[in-house]
């Protein structure tokens, strides 16, 4: 499946950021879900997943977030 929705993120336009988490909070490679951060204005944007690396105290996880179509 995660390799599957790589292919197909190819076609997104696509924005990666990164995100930490609580030591608690564990999500998979592969994961998607929805992430609202006002700071870039987004609002339940679709998300993928893409990386985790343990940073000691908290997870930090590469999001890769679609892009709104552009008209």
């Amino acid at each position: 499946r995660v390799g599957s929705e790589q292919l197909g993120i190819r076609s997104w336009p696509l924005t990666t950021r990164t995100y930490s988490a609580p030591p608690g909070v564990v999500v998979e490679l592969g994961d998607e879900g929805a992430i609202t951060d006002p700071a870039v204005g987004w609002a339940s944007r679709r998300a993928l997943v893409m990386g985790r690396e343990w940073a000691g105290d908290r997870w930090l996880y590469r999001l890769a977030v679609r892009e709104r179509a552009r008209p």
